[in-house]
């Protein structure tokens, strides 16, 4: 019987490149199951991955996103290097030469850091932590991992370059610098800002998590650049998180502002307005589940009910229907 199991969503704008991430898994140099669910009602990929980590029958599992792929001995190389109480993570790479260093495991899904969702992990651990949040509209990966890691399951590094990560989904794309980005950053703020975390390193400490977060003297300037990358202020040393770009705005600093004048412009009216926004929930009043409050100011407490998922086989779409107008079908579906 396998050891791992893969559990991949996918949504019908993913039908031309789901492909990739099985015949990935297929590829794998240890028998591993693989668990596909096709969203049929756009629950989002919390919800699917719930559903199979439901259905999983094996010690440790692997989320793979549909639009991305995994290197034949991704599944060896981590069972190898897991331990009691760790996932393993490795680097990653765009498939076009460019490659993306992991945090450390001290910092690992924290202090800002940017981390996939693709990791090998104990199917215990996943479930002893609830799975993920369903009713979150966004950053559900991000959430999991806090989580994971406040629980006290710590991260193994291998640093090579094991994930094809795939950036700028049409999911991600939408929500980067909305309205809903902004009420999901300060709710992270507000439940996880200064959460004690296990030492992973040799010592606990604090972590802050706010994402984008004013500080006294700050400014708030627009990214005069497309694509995300890290930004360190030459002047203060201090870090504003490892996804700062995309036109979109951030509280900066003066000096470091002024000491890189040319990636900056002034914001307009628009960008004022999505950047500064007084929360309409409070997370500390709830007896909903986590994240309900949030979930109900940006989209409304009515939800249908949907069919329950089941696992499919993967079949290639139909030759000649083209990636555009897998998309436009799956907008037009969209309620």
């Amino acid at each position: 019987m396998p050891d791992i199991t893969f559990i991949t969503p996918f949504a019908k704008h993913h039908e031309m490149i789901v492909q990739r991430a099985l015949e990935s898994v297929r590829q794998q140099s240890v028998p591993c199951r693989h668990i596909i669910l096709r969203d049929t009602d756009g629950r989002g990929p919390g919800y699917m991955r719930n559903r199979g980590l439901e259905q999983t029958q094996t010690d440790y599992i692997v989320f793979l996103d549909a639009d991305d792929t995994v290197a034949p001995n991704f599944a060896e190389k981590c069972l190898e290097a897991i331990k009691p109480d760790h996932f393993v993570y490795t680097d990653w790479h765009d498939g076009n030469g460019r490659y993306g260093r992991a945090p450390t495991p001290c910092k690992v899904w924290t202090e800002k850091t940017f981390h996939l969702v693709t990791t090998l992990m104990r199917a215990d651990d996943a479930r002893r932590i609830g799975g993920f949040d369903e009713n979150l509209p966004g950053g559900e990966d991000t959430d999991f991992g806090v989580r994971l890691r406040a629980s006290g399951v710590c991260g193994v590094h291998i640093a090579q370059a094991l994930v094809m990560y795939q950036a700028g989904g049409q999911r991600s794309t939408a929500l980067h610098g909305s309205i809903t980005d902004l009420h999901i950053q300060r709710y992270f703020t507000e439940r996880y800002g200064g959460i004690q975390f296990m030492g992973c390193c040799g010592a606990d400490y604090n972590t802050p998590i706010p994402l984008n977060e004013k500080q006294d003297g700050d400014i708030l300037v627009v990214a005069n650049w497309a694509g995300n990358r890290p930004f360190v202020g030459p002047i203060t040393g201090r870090s504003y998180g490892v996804r700062v770009g995309n036109f979109r705005a951030f509280w900066i600093a003066p000096d470091d502002v002024q000491a890189t004048a040319g990636m900056w412009k002034q914001p307009e009216e628009k960008d004022i307005q999505r950047t500064i926004l007084t929360p309409q929930y409070q997370a500390e009043v709830s007896n909903e589940p986590p994240w309900q409050a949030v979930a109900d100011a940006i989209l409304g407490n009515h939800q249908t009910q949907p069919t329950q998922p089941s696992v499919v086989e993967y079949k290639p779409p139909v030759s000649g229907r083209s990636k555009s107008a897998v998309i436009s079908a799956a907008q037009k579906d969209k309620p």
